[in-house]
């Protein structure tokens, strides 16, 4: 039985969908999962804070798995916000592995981000490049790879990071600035879409099927260590504005370069080679097919 904190969230409840439909036995948890039209067979939902590490101590005894999806995301740099940050990302992520050693459980896969490695310094980013996070969002899950790898040595427990890039798909939080998600907003609604700069800098976005699908395989294969989980590609913020444009408003929201907003301009994206050779993961959708796939998903919400 796998154990998912963060099951309510953007990917827990597609990973515990597709987990559902492949026959397996799943317990999701999350502060308010009971809310959430959440029913499939093989799945129990669990209300659970995993900052009160008494919330998991009525989890049922099948678990023998975990896969740590529950996070708390901010770019705000305040006190109250990093607070919270280090409460969920840290306390919290120490609380489940103190129930994996409680429970004996020997198998966890973490939820980590890009955001860990800071200042790019090349356009490929490797897993044995310096970590050096200048948010405090990516000092809270660094800190949470280093709580895995130590908790894993001294107890024997296989532990799997993935640093994952910008995910996207559709039941991403609406209020989220990130990209592709702001210029999806103002094309559907028929707005004009907001460049920083020239658009020439590039990242990479990856669909959130395909985010589901490394864990999925992360899970299958046991693997333990360290993984860049993205596209394997960067895209120009123009060009990824451009297909937004065309998919999502029929090309009826032209481009508006904010030149005098600042940009970064570098190209960067995670190298995904050791995925590909150790996970067998590989990348199904572009990100125009993604994009394609996201709208689809709107559509058949509105029947």
């Amino acid at each position: 039985m796998i154990l998912v904190t963060g099951g309510s969230g953007f990917i827990g409840r597609y990973l515990i969908k597709v987990l559902s439909c492949q026959g397996y036995d799943i317990v999701a948890v999350s502060r308010h999962i009971q809310n959430q039209n959440i029913d499939y067979p093989n799945v129990k939902v669990k209300n659970a804070d995993i900052t009160n590490k008494e919330a998991l101590n009525n989890l049922p005894s099948e678990i023998d798995s975990v896969i740590h999806l529950a996070a708390y995301c901010s770019t705000k740099e305040t006190f109250d916000e990093n607070e919270k940050l280090l409460r969920v990302n840290v306390i919290g992520t120490s609380n489940v592995l103190n129930f994996c050693v409680e429970r004996r459980i020997n198998h966890i896969i973490y939820s980590s981000t890009i955001s860990v490695y800071g200042p790019r310094q090349y356009k490929e980013i490797k897993e044995t490049d310096s970590t050096y996070p200048i948010s405090f969002y990516g000092m809270s899950k660094l800190l949470g790879e280093w709580y895995c790898n130590k908790i894993g040595i001294q107890y024997d427990i296989t532990y799997c990071s993935l640093r994952f890039c910008a995910i996207y798909g559709f039941g991403e939080e609406p209020n989220r600035h990130a990209l592709p998600l702001r210029f999806i907003n103002q094309a559907l609604a028929n707005n004009d879409i907001n460049v920083f700069g020239d658009g020439n800098s590039a990242r990479d976005y990856l669909y959130i099927k395909d985010a589901v699908n490394a864990i999925i395989r992360a899970y299958q294969k046991k693997v333990c260590g360290i993984y860049n989980i993205g596209p394997g590609y960067a895209v120009k913020v123009r060009d990824l504005a451009k297909m937004v444009s065309i998919i999502f408003s029929e090309g009826k929201s032209k481009l508006i370069f904010e030149t005098s907003k600042k940009e970064d301009l570098s190209e960067t994206y995670l190298d995904i080679s050791k995925a590909k050779n150790d996970l067998n993961f590989k990348p199904e959708y572009t990100i125009e097919n993604g994009l394609k796939d996201y709208y689809h998903e709107i559509l058949r919400k509105k029947r």
